[in-house]
């Protein structure tokens, strides 16, 4: 038996599709530390920044304001429960994120100038 020329596209398509996923999540636990130095290219500009007792989400939103960043996170609740609070003066945007996210077991891959955050898997 044959089978149609439109029902083998459709399984080609979702198959590609889930390599796709599966690619990009290969990919974004290749560095799976929360330093800089291992990451695709973390910008080195130094930011100085002062946050007191701000949501973890929102200090991310800042840091991005001030470093020309943009976030995107995978879906974490540490991010909306925790309040953070966090002074820096010409510190690189790496180990202010390291400060930020190692106490809640987050992670973060740079691609182009988008950071994009992650719950670490032990």
């Amino acid at each position: 038996m044959v089978p149609k020329k439109g029902a083998l596209r459709i399984d080609w398509m979702t198959v590609v599709a889930k390599f796709s996923v599966l690619g990009f999540l290969v990919l974004s636990q290749a560095g799976t530390g929360v330093t800089g130095a291992t990451k695709q290219h973390i910008p080195d500009m130094l930011i100085s920044i002062e946050l007191r007792n701000v949501l973890l989400r929102d200090a991310l939103t800042r840091v991005g304001d001030v470093a020309h960043l943009s976030f995107v996170y995978v879906s974490n609740k540490a991010l909306d429960k925790n309040k953070v609070s966090i002074t820096v003066r010409q510190q690189k945007v790496s180990k202010v994120l390291d400060k930020l996210l190692r106490p809640y077991s987050l992670s973060y891959t740079v691609v182009d100038n988008r950071v994009i955050v992650w719950h670490i898997i032990k």
